[in-house]
């Protein structure tokens, strides 16, 4: 899905549900949003690649949730960059009551003139990472809300790394039970 502006945006006010495996989401603002209701996006080996806006005031985010939760599952990959001088360039970024889950997979950024971050929370939710490849050093939590890293991951007899089921049920049971 290559969008001239955002490739997934989810904006009504009735909540919808989006699945989606092996697919390549490209944008140039937000590639992957969820706003308006408290929607639910699973991605499952996705690329989520944000080029930038061509100018303009606007940030450069890979996955944007301000309402509702994204999952980011099986190795997605996320790569923001902006194609504006002064503007800021997120992988992941929430804000509102929005969560964001990602098991395994990497964030990549990059911005020469501007704010460079890989994860930021400005809201009340929670992003939750589990054995994610990202700089640590490009995080920002201004909000209520959390940024839970939790580096484990769980390597199997061929070599391949994955993280924990048993921390990903404990993560999505305390997200149900703080939800309430």
């Amino acid at each position: 899905v290559i969008g001239d502006q955002d490739a997934l945006y989810l904006s009504k006010t009735v909540a919808c549900s989006v699945t989606a495996y092996d697919c390549l989401f490209e944008g140039k603002y937000d590639s992957v949003a969820a706003v308006g209701a408290a929607h639910t996006i699973k991605l499952h080996h996705c690329t989520i690649n944000t080029l930038g806006p061509p100018t303009g005031d606007n940030p450069s985010r890979g996955v944007n949730c301000v309402l509702g939760t994204i999952w980011l599952f099986d190795n997605c990959e996320v790569n923001s960059q902006d194609g504006t001088v002064g503007q800021d360039t997120i992988g992941l970024s929430a804000g509102g009551t929005g969560n964001i889950i990602m098991v395994g997979g990497r964030i990549r950024t990059y911005n020469a003139a501007g704010t460079d971050l890989a994860v930021k929370n400005t809201g009340s939710g929670k992003i939750v990472l589990i054995g994610v490849d990202y700089d640590r050093t490009k995080t920002s939590n201004t909000g209520a809300g959390s940024i839970v890293d939790i580096a484990r991951v769980v390597t199997d007899t061929a070599g391949n790394a994955y993280a924990d089921v048993k921390l990903i049920k404990t993560i999505d049971a305390d997200t149900a039970l703080t939800a309430r």
